[in-house]
């Protein structure tokens, strides 16, 4: 009954919880079973066992993420190895990053600002360390 899957049950989406396998059982049987027993009943008698969905968004790009790993990440990594140490100073001026929206452009550096999360005159410096760049 339940390897016909949720759906065939009347659920939205083909998942199974306790809560809906217990509906099930209740609908089928007219007996109510607990949580617990509802959890004895799939792992214990019918030997299945916890699945959690993989989350992955549904924007996800699969092409674009294997020609960013494979064009752009070896850029950025070589770029790290030749960078100053300096540039650990950038943590004073917020979150060090690359950011491309367009791919006529390359990855470039950006700064995600907090109040209170950098003096002037150290980001000063450090901007003004980055035009060599």
């Amino acid at each position: 009954m339940l390897e016909q899957g949720a759906r065939a049950h009347g659920f939205e989406a083909d998942l199974w919880t306790l809560e809906r396998v217990g509906e099930v059982v209740a609908r089928v049987t007219g007996i109510v079973l607990s949580r617990v027993s509802v959890w004895r009943l799939l792992t214990g008698r019918l030997g299945w066992s916890l699945q959690r969905p993989e989350r992955r968004a549904v924007e996800r790009d699969e092409s674009e993420i294997a020609r960013w790993v494979a064009h752009e990440w070896p850029r950025i990594q070589k770029g790290a190895v030749n960078t100053p140490a300096w540039i650990e100073r950038a943590s004073m001026a917020g979150a060090w990053g690359y950011h491309s929206t367009d791919p006529e452009r390359s990855a470039r550096p950006c700064f995600h600002f907090k109040p209170g999360s950098y003096d002037t005159p150290g980001l000063i410096e450090v901007l003004e360390q980055m035009k060599v760049f």
